[in-house]
């Protein structure tokens, strides 16, 4: 753990905070998922955190305690790259279990935040008005980024397990094998006792 670690953990930790006290639902949405947590270890420069769900909240650490269900792993512009456009992971390395990366990503999708109230409340109708075209950018930017995350777990995924489709596709196959092999055993035992 560094300094730099600490503090990059402290301000993303308290950003998030303050994103989720403006969604009441995603709280909910959280607290079904509570206790996951997911290590994102960049290599160069040689980061690792944690993101831990935990009481209706995202929790983002530099230490963590227990082993996370989940590890994302690269150089920092390889992360960088694969959070842009989460369809390429070139070089990226996710071991442990996917579908808590489909349920955070899932969870921060959905994230809807009432900007309007409090900022309004701060700046005046008319400064609101600039401040949300650009805070919502950034939750489009989030969100676009949880739906891309989301995409390639579901590519990935589907590149180690086979479909339904192809599954019937070979049972089929096995069938007809099956049937081929009995019509021959069939033949062969016939042709070894001519008196059948």
């Amino acid at each position: 753990m560094s300094l730099f670690e600490d503090s990059l953990a402290l301000l993303t930790s308290n950003l998030t905070a303050a994103g989720l006290r403006l969604d009441p639902a995603m709280q909910a949405r959280l607290r079904a998922i509570d206790g996951r947590s997911i290590a994102i270890k960049s290599s160069l420069p040689p980061i690792q955190l944690f993101i831990v769900v935990e009481g209706g909240t995202l929790g983002i650490r530099s230490s963590f305690a227990g082993k996370p269900n989940v590890a994302v792993s690269g150089s920092g512009l390889e992360l960088a790259n694969w959070l842009a456009a989460p369809h390429r992971i070139d070089n990226i390395t996710i071991e442990g279990d996917e579908t808590v990366l489909l349920e955070v990503t899932a969870a921060l999708r959905a994230f809807d935040p009432d900007l309007l109230t409090p900022f309004t409340t701060l700046f005046g109708v008319a400064q609101t008005q600039n401040i949300l075209g650009g805070a919502e950018l950034a939750v489009s930017v989030i969100r676009s980024a949880a739906e891309g995350v989301g995409q390639a777990i579901e590519k990935t995924a589907a590149a180690q397990f086979v479909s339904r489709e192809d599954t019937g596709a070979l049972l089929d196959v096995l069938d007809d094998l099956r049937e081929r092999i009995d019509r021959l055993a069939a033949r062969i035992k016939a042709a070894e006792d001519p008196q059948q």
